[in-house]
């Protein structure tokens, strides 16, 4: 499930330029990493359909293989977990840094997001990073819907 039409802003992490493991990434992989993450297809848990061509068309000059080798580099550092026979995506630290968690109705969204997964795999993240934003902030309304809970 993409995020709701009108949508027209991402928020992203100014955080981000303290911590080593993005300075160390290569201007190529910091680009790709911005492209999914304000892309409008991104689902409410942080996922969208991995198709390297559809992304290259996003720049002049920009190939499949150039997404591919960017894939590669922040996958390494766990920025990007992609699911190759599933061709989807998920940006591992979107949940935690857009926030939508902490609003029950879109807390739900982001549940039915990963429900919409063909990937276990990518399930099993969202999973993971719930349950370590639900550690650091137990006492959100957002855990007590049916939805979020049975995720």
């Amino acid at each position: 499930m993409a995020r709701a039409t009108g949508k027209d802003h991402a928020r992203i992490n100014l955080d981000l330029w303290g911590n080593d493991d993005w300075l160390d990434l290569s201007p190529s992989a910091q680009h790709l990493y911005f492209v999914l993450w304000t892309s409008p297809q991104l689902s409410y848990c942080g996922t969208g359909d991995w198709h390297p061509g559809k992304i290259a068309s996003k720049a002049r000059g920009w190939t499949p293989a150039d997404v591919e080798l960017a894939a590669e580099e922040l996958s390494h550092g766990l920025f990007l977990i992609i699911d190759t026979d599933t061709s989807e995506f998920i940006l591992r630290s979107w949940m935690k840094h857009d926030g939508l968690w902490r609003t029950p109705n879109m807390a739900v969204s982001m549940a039915n997001a990963r429900a919409d997964l063909a990937s276990r795999m990518l399930r099993g993240v969202v999973v993971f990073e719930a349950l370590k934003i639900r550690k650091r902030e137990p006492t959100s309304p957002s855990w007590d819907r049916d939805a979020v809970a049975k995720m």
